[in-house]
């Protein structure tokens, strides 16, 4: 495992700081979870990846569907014949 930002540990000198300043029974529970919560943030920022072989895959071919609006207005002729027929001539 690598990590892509590792420079986000020094950030845990901040909790090294406080646990000097700090006696650990002096500590509630929640500040348990919020050392625990800083923890994973900090783990989050350095973007931990697990490096992997990359994977080979075929590209499949999918047929092409064409559609046509069957509407009223497309037998509106401000098109020579209709607007219908000549898409299908298109």
């Amino acid at each position: 495992m690598s990590f892509l930002n590792p420079e986000y540990l020094w950030l845990l000198l901040f909790l090294l700081l406080a646990f000097v300043k700090k006696d650990f029974r002096a500590l509630r529970l929640t500040s348990y979870g919020y050392i625990i919560t800083f923890v994973f943030i900090v783990i989050a920022l350095t973007r931990p990846v697990i490096e992997q072989e990359p994977i080979k895959m075929q590209e499949l071919l999918n047929d092409v569907v064409i559609a046509v609006d069957l509407s009223y207005s497309m037998q509106a002729e401000d098109i020579r014949p209709s607007r219908l027929q000549f898409a299908k001539n298109l």
